[in-house]
């Protein structure tokens, strides 16, 4: 079982080495964006290697949750917001799959930081101050 894992494991490896273009310029990503991000925590590998982003206690109170990415291209558009935004930058990538803002002391933090969540649905309301 441990073999049959660690090959598919190394086939998503290889999928995930790739070139992004940007402003007409060619950059190579050596590093694995999913590595990275799993070594960061911010991600993990399910039982059957699906790839997941951690979003415990960011949607909704002291629950443990995540948000599946389907496809490599996700994986780039997650890396480039992280990468410009740091952990907001995913939580809103998050945000935007399930058309829910976060909670609100995250939601109040991101906003602060240029986010927008208008039109999407909010499980908690922040009260009149």
């Amino acid at each position: 079982m441990f073999t049959e894992q660690n090959s598919r494991f190394e086939k998503i490896k290889d999928q995930l080495t790739f070139y992004i273009h940007e402003d007409g310029e060619e950059s190579y990503f050596e590093d694995n964006i999913a590595l990275f991000l799993l070594s960061r925590r911010y991600a993990f590998l399910g039982r059957n290697l699906e790839f997941s982003l951690n979003v415990n206690d960011v949607f909704y109170y002291s629950a443990g949750d995540s948000e599946d990415v389907k496809d490599i291209k996700e994986l780039v558009e997650i890396y480039k917001l992280y990468m410009k935004h740091g952990v907001y930058g995913m939580f809103y990538w998050v945000a935007k799959q399930r058309n829910q803002a976060p909670i609100p002391e995250i939601k109040e933090k991101m906003e602060a930081a240029g986010f927008s969540f208008e039109g999407m649905e909010e499980i908690y309301k922040q009260e009149e101050k």
